[in-house]
């Protein structure tokens, strides 16, 4: 119900700010990656892509963008994200506020995805 739901609001023909939380809605929900399958699997990056220039709202690309990666990133690739970041610490500035912000920000692309 799901995949169905969102690809049909995608397709419907909307003004921006209800554009804005349907992507918002789909974001979340593409999370899990079963959904973000399931909606990839109706046709829902197609749809993004065709979107008009008059539905475009600011931060219309990084929504986009996130939904895409939430596609394209199974599990594993998560998994193996968080591993290459951890292995990459400098285990003789541990406790360096420095070494804290750059793991912060390496994490940065694993945040919007679901444990």
């Amino acid at each position: 119900m799901f995949g169905s739901c969102s690809v049909v609001l995608l397709a419907l023909p909307v003004d921006a700010d209800t554009l804005h939380a349907v992507l918002r809605l789909v974001l979340r929900l593409t999370r899990d990656h079963k959904f973000a399958e399931m909606f990839a699997g109706m046709g829902g990056p197609k749809l993004l892509l065709e979107l008009n220039q008059s539905q475009r709202f600011q931060g219309f690309f990084s929504l986009v963008s996130l939904i895409l990666r939430h596609i394209l990133e199974d599990d594993r690739a998560l998994h193996h994200s968080m591993e290459k970041v951890g292995h990459q610490k400098d285990y003789n500035h541990h406790h360096d506020m420095t070494f804290l912000v750059y793991l912060l920000l390496s994490c940065d692309k694993t945040k919007t995805k679901k444990p």
